[in-house]
């Protein structure tokens, strides 16, 4: 049995990526370290982006897909343990299979903006 949750994590290139990233990546969960993966990553059997359009996008954004993850402690673990130099806008964007819609999260996931259950 799985229970999947979808991670999208975008912030801007004022960050220092790598060291963000790692940071970011310290966090586990079940015994597992997290491994978000930029969407820039190269895909070895293309020699252009494997998403949409002919250019990379702008900013950074990261993924992943965790099963039975601990939304609420990395969320937790993305504005207490991690040293963004501006966490107002760091985004963090989630979805659980339970759910029909992602939550959106600023400030590093502190604060939630959006999400269709309570509209």
């Amino acid at each position: 049995m799985s229970f999947i949750t979808n991670i999208i994590l975008l912030f801007p290139d004022i960050e220092d990526e790598l060291e963000r990233m790692k940071e970011v990546n310290s966090f586990t969960y079940r015994g597992i370290l997290l491994n978000l993966i930029s969407i820039n990553e190269p895909n070895p059997e293309e020699f252009v982006t494997w998403y949409g359009g002919r250019k990379k996008l702008s900013g950074n954004m990261f993924i992943g897909a965790y099963n039975y993850f601990d939304e609420e402690g990395f969320r937790q673990h993305l504005f207490s343990n991690v040293n963004w130099e501006s966490p107002e806008y760091v985004q963090l964007i989630i979805k659980s299979e339970a759910e029909w819609t992602y939550k959106v999260y600023t400030d590093a996931g502190k604060t939630l903006v959006y999400d269709s259950i309570l509209q």
